[in-house]
């Protein structure tokens, strides 16, 4: 079990699960949770690590931006967290 709490800003994971379901109104029956379709392929994909890292370094490489390694976003996630007041201890026990 997963639990989720509100926040008013941009951090807000409640906001932020309403919009995938809504971007992702047509999921089939049985799905996992996060999947996703892309234009060019009208089937869905579960969405993992090898996936996300390869979209966004498409769109790194696309910007002109160095690669980064995928812990880099828990690191990221942790320190947006703390910024925004959560309590290191919160922070702690989300991240593992």
């Amino acid at each position: 079990m997963i639990v989720i709490t509100s926040r008013s800003d941009v951090l807000c994971p409640v906001k932020a699960l309403l919009n995938h379901i809504q971007v992702n109104f047509d999921v089939p029956d049985g799905a996992l949770f996060f999947v996703f379709t892309i234009s060019e392929s009208p089937h869905w994909h579960h969405l993992n690590k090898t996936d996300f890292m390869r979209i966004c370094g498409g769109i790194w490489t696309k910007a002109n931006f160095p690669d980064v390694l995928g812990h880099s976003f828990r690191i990221g996630g942790a320190v947006a967290l703390l910024l925004a007041g959560v309590p290191p201890s919160i922070v702690a026990s989300t991240g593992g």
